[in-house]
């Protein structure tokens, strides 16, 4: 059943690149059809997106998402299909280097394949050997932890001259990043023992303003278009009626020219990961929630019993300010080896 979903996920990717290939084309081809260019328009139009080009930057791939191939990947180790679940670790390394929890996985993965010489490699690279589990003595905890609120849209309007038209006002989306507090999570023993901590792994903030930047060529061009009609009927109104017309005509367009402010508000503003091995037995643990400086924010203790070899997901997120969601699910001692 998981693996069903992680291929819905990875033809879902593939789709949207496909259908923002298509959609683009078709209207650069409307605009060549009726000689209109928005270079220009453009121009004045990525003037207001500057200042979130840093955050675009944040991203490797729109169209490949490092926690869906982690998911995949850790289905594939508990089916122990090692080999398979290699090749997606390497992709997740190649678009979020730097989590350990992937670092330590790709080791391991490469290990339990055989691959010697792709082992060594990784080896140098991270400057330690792979850690296997200790089933017989220990059980693993996976968190999930989604960190803040995605990005809200707003709308910029912006006057562009068009050719024989005059000017023109456009209404285009712009994000409006959410305030985090959160930087990352914890997990610690009641003795303050620390066990491990969360790292990003998908930034969805950055992932939704690159997206937005990947399409404003297209939406510019789309609404320079619909501006240049509309345009058209001002002219006539004026022709036809007058400045009363003429006006009549500017107030429809002014109503009329909304920017489409549809957003997944409810997305985290990024997911983090981190891999925690557990002796088997009870545990009097603690989640801790980070702040941007460095201190605590939160904690939310609990207990756990862990099986050896058990596989336990902890699936944790905060909202604006705080811890919105906290579930534990214990998947077995058998469901994997290694």
């Amino acid at each position: 059943g998981a693996r069903v979903e992680i291929r819905r996920s990875f033809a879902r990717q593939k789709e949207n690149q496909r259908m923002h290939q298509k959609e683009s084309q078709r209207i650069e081809e409307e605009a060549r059809s009726k000689g209109i260019s928005a270079r220009h328009a453009l121009r004045e139009v990525n003037r207001h997106y500057e200042d979130q080009r840093e955050i675009a930057r944040r991203v490797r791939s729109l169209y490949e998402d490092a926690f869906t191939y982690y998911l995949s990947a850790i289905v594939y180790e508990l089916n122990r299909e090692y080999n398979d679940a290699y090749i997606d670790l390497k992709r997740v390394q190649k678009l979020r280097p730097g989590v350990p929890c992937v670092e330590d996985d790709l080791l391991r993965m490469a290990k339990l394949s055989g691959l010697s010489d792709a082992l060594k490699e990784w080896m140098d690279r991270f400057g330690r050997p792979p850690a296997l589990r200790k089933d017989t003595q220990e059980g693993e905890i996976f968190l999930f932890f989604g960190c803040g609120m995605a990005p809200g849209k707003g709308q910029i309007k912006i006057s562009v001259p068009i050719p024989e038209v005059g000017f023109i006002g456009l209404a285009l989306p712009k994000y409006e990043p959410v305030p985090n507090p959160i930087a990352h999570a914890a997990l610690y023993d009641d003795q303050g023992r620390f066990y491990g901590r969360t790292f990003v792994l998908t930034d969805l903030e950055a992932l939704s303003i690159r997206s937005l930047e990947d399409r404003m060529p297209m939406l510019t061009l789309k609404q320079v278009l619909r501006a240049a009609i509309k345009g058209v009927v001002v002219k006539t109104a004026r022709d036809q009626g007058g400045w009363a017309g003429e006006l009549a005509a500017n107030l429809y367009n002014i109503i009329t020219e909304q920017a489409d402010l549809r957003s997944w508000q409810t997305l985290p503003q990024n997911i983090q990961v981190a891999r925690i091995p557990l002796r088997a037995g009870h545990h009097e643990l603690v989640f801790a929630l980070y702040g941007k400086t460095g201190g605590k924010v939160q904690e939310r203790p609990f207990s756990l019993d862990v099986r050896p070899g058990e596989k336990i997901f902890l699936n944790a997120r905060t909202g604006a300010w705080d811890l919105v969601g906290f579930n534990v699910f214990q998947l077995g001692p058998k469901a994997g080896d290694g």
